[in-house]
């Protein structure tokens, strides 16, 4: 039975696909890509064995899944591949290659690239005291009360961050502390919520 989504941030669609894999699922993820582009992940018994982005396959359509912002995504079971697939790294390592990071969660709360920009717009700061809390809340689901003692030692080490640089440097240091990549998947799935 096929299962679909309206329009979700790209850390959402990497989550469910890896929920895909560790659930060692057979089937297909279709993502229509907020740009409109065609994207498809082909599962077999949860390993992915092919990735297309619009006409691009394999290795050559992992720099563009970087470049997806959201998405709308549907799984069908059964395998939909109709031509001999390029080779793919192991699942894990596709995985960690087309994660996304701090600064892409970042880019897309504040409107634009790692960089680009010294000061994050105002909506972004105002709501600081919100992301911190919320990171705070999802670190310790994950740690217990060594969040807090983790979060005292990145403020003492580099204050509170009031811009955007500092904001994609926290989560993405936040993500680190987790050593874990479904961990780091579920924050970084959970923060895209509430900076977007």
């Amino acid at each position: 039975m096929a299962e679909e989504k309206t329009l979700v941030g790209y850390a959402e669609i990497l989550a469910v696909l890896a929920g895909l894999c560790r659930s060692n699922r057979t089937g297909t993820l279709f993502v229509t890509t907020s740009d409109k582009h065609s994207v498809r992940f082909v599962l077999e018994d949860g390993q992915i064995v092919s990735c297309n982005y619009s006409m691009k396959r394999g290795r050559d359509a992992i720099p563009l899944l970087k470049t997806i912002k959201a998405g709308s995504y549907r799984f069908s079971d059964g395998i939909f591949s109709t031509i001999t697939e390029i080779p793919l790294p192991p699942t894990e390592t596709l995985l960690s290659e087309i994660r996304p990071t701090a600064a892409g969660i970042a880019t897309s709360v504040l409107g634009r690239s790692p960089g680009a920009a010294t000061q994050a717009p105002a909506v972004a700061v105002a709501n600081m005291e919100g992301i911190l809390a919320e990171a705070k809340k999802e670190l310790a689901k994950h740690l217990g009360p060594i969040a807090d003692m983790l979060l005292e030692d990145y403020f003492d080490d580099n204050g509170m961050p009031t811009t955007g640089d500092e904001v994609m440097a926290f989560l993405n240091a936040m993500a680190g502390e987790l050593r874990d990549a479904s961990k780091a998947e579920a924050f970084i799935a959970r923060m895209s919520h509430i900076t977007g």
